[in-house]
């Protein structure tokens, strides 16, 4: 399925993105934000979108997980593509507006030549340039004036590869309108023994007086890739809350950038990382202070075993205009064994005299004082270590403001990684 429409300014943004992207090349470790991970294995994987990769049915765990009562829509993307059957759209009397793509018609379609006529700031990175230029499907969400959602969106991308070298390029933009509040989940699910390559873009748009809490889980194949880049633009006394979750993929790497443009914006950017093997998940985020009188909290923990790498770089800017900013970073890893890795750098670039800006990060070990403690009140070892990792990562699902959300994620994180004890 490809999109219903091509309108000429589509066909040319595609051009223009596609001229970027091999104007720019791939990514190399020359480059500074590039310098601790090596994309080689994509380059080199031949990965492309495919029209003939076959839809598969939901598995039964991940349909009850997200049912669909439970969710305002659930949109459901099966190797890239919308799937109707399993999707569930709002009525028509919602306030709550979702456009897949592939359903637009030529009317409609007007809201696709912003995103797809990428900024500046989006035109600089590589990958969402090839996304611009290749994407099949995507989805478009608003939520209208002061409407307060009682439910989340849910949004599951589903790849499964039947065909070698799959490629899938999903975009979504988000439009929260003034003084509306929403809470949106993305999750991307990997099942299948091929490799395959997601390259996801997301953009949120949170005007004046709004609320938007975004919670993305990354729980890809082991034998994937994944850069996932999510893009938000606030307005006066907006709010936005993102919370990230990376647990899967050979090798993932996530990039925020959240512009605070107008006076009162407040900002919070969460990020969990699991790596286990030698799974190598790398984050980037950029906050911009451009409006006076805005704050940002950002905290990142990873928790490594094996001889998995970790990677965060965390940049603050504040433009001389935004005064009476009070900005905090920070970022915490925990490493399980010898051989686990991670790699910190927390920036701050600071153009105006009038701020509150702190930054800090940590590398530690599992405290054996700790161990001992619980061994002593009758826990074997492996379940001293289960308590502790749980206890260091737990807060990171506390901060999720949808008690919904929070349970639904809890689950996964002990599923997938406590459970099983995934991180030995």
């Amino acid at each position: 399925m490809e999109l219903s429409i091509e309108s000429p300014w589509l066909q040319k943004n595609r051009r223009t993105a596609l001229e970027r992207f091999e104007t720019l090349g791939y990514p190399t470790e020359k480059l500074e934000d590039w310098r601790f991970t090596n994309v080689d294995q994509i380059k080199e994987g031949g990965f492309k979108p495919n029209p003939l990769a076959r839809m598969i049915a939901v598995p039964k765990t991940l349909d009850a997980m997200f049912p669909v009562n439970a969710f305002a829509c659930r949109l459901v993307f099966i190797n890239g593509r919308y799937s109707s059957p399993d999707s569930s759209l709002p009525s028509a009397t919602s306030p709550l507006t979702v456009c897949p793509f592939s359903t637009m018609s030529e009317a409609d379609s007007r809201c696709l030549e912003r995103t797809t006529d990428i900024s500046n700031v989006q035109a600089e990175r590589p990958f969402t340039n090839l996304n611009a230029a290749l994407f099949s499907d995507g989805v478009f969400c608003r939520i209208a004036p002061h409407a307060i959602l009682q439910k989340p969106i849910a949004i599951l991308y589903l790849t499964h590869p039947a065909l070698p070298d799959l490629a899938v390029h999903p975009r979504i933009l988000i439009v929260a309108e003034p003084g509306s509040q929403s809470v949106v989940m993305e999750t991307f699910w990997g099942d299948g023994s091929q490799p395959y390559f997601t390259n996801a873009v997301t953009e949120i748009i949170v005007n004046e007086n709004a609320f938007v809490e975004h919670v993305r889980v990354q729980n890809e194949d082991k034998s994937a890739f994944h850069i996932g880049a999510l893009f938000s633009t606030q307005k006066g006394n907006s709010r936005f809350l993102s919370h990230v979750f990376a647990l899967g993929g050979k090798l993932a790497r996530n990039e925020i950038y959240s512009a605070l443009n107008a006076q009162g914006a407040v900002c919070g950017l969460n990020g969990l990382y699991l790596g286990t093997g030698r799974q190598h998940m790398d984050n980037h985020t950029t906050i911009d202070h451009v409006g006076a009188h805005c704050a940002s909290n950002e905290l990142y923990k990873g928790v490594l075993s094996g001889n998995a790498r970790g990677v965060f770089n965390g940049r603050i800017i504040v433009r001389p205009q935004a005064q009476k900013t009070d900005a905090v970073q920070r970022n915490k890893n925990l490493l399980l064994s010898n051989t686990a890795l991670v790699n910190t750098k927390p920036e701050l670039k600071i153009y105006a005299d009038d701020v509150k800006c702190k930054h800090g990060a940590t590398i530690g070990r599992m405290d054996p004082d700790q161990i001992f403690y619980l061994r002593s009140r009758g826990l074997a070892a492996e379940d001293a270590k289960s308590i502790l990792v749980y206890a260091f990562i737990s807060d990171m699902i506390e901060k999720i403001e949808s008690i919904e959300l929070k349970n639904l994620v809890e689950s996964i994180v002990r599923a997938s990684y406590i459970d099983n004890r995934k991180w030995q």
